[in-house]
């Protein structure tokens, strides 16, 4: 009977945890999800118009032309730091669409767009 009573109620808390997690899913689902948003080939957005030379994001780097271009850290999940060279920039990380990414700077308080990219 007590062997019944513990599996009994090792399920109903394992019950409870799944459906906290199942409902906490939205919040916890973005940690990762950038990281993979962010890996793929892009195409800088300059005025108003798709570049041409894709930019290729696997792991750590970034490859332009088959050659290294530069290298990305995810620092959170809306933040990413990009090497280039010998310099080093942290910027805010937004996608307004999936196939859409920008890179954002504050600027006296401002949060002004840096650097776009598209699919």
């Amino acid at each position: 009977m007590k062997t019944w009573l513990k599996r009994i109620i090792v399920i109903a808390l394992l019950a409870v945890a799944a459906k906290y997690l199942w409902d906490k899913r939205a919040e916890l689902a973005p940690l990762t999800n950038n990281n993979f948003k962010v890996q793929g080939t892009w195409y800088r957005f300059e005025l108003d118009r798709k570049g041409f030379e894709p930019y290729i994001f696997t792991e750590r780097i970034i490859n332009k032309d088959d050659t290294e271009w530069g290298e990305f850290v995810l620092r959170s999940n809306d933040e990413i730091e990009v090497v280039v060279g010998n310099s080093s920039t942290t910027y805010l990380l937004t996608f307004p669409e999936d196939d859409h990414m920008v890179w954002s700077l504050e600027v006296e308080g401002k949060i002004v767009p840096s650097v776009q990219w598209k699919r």
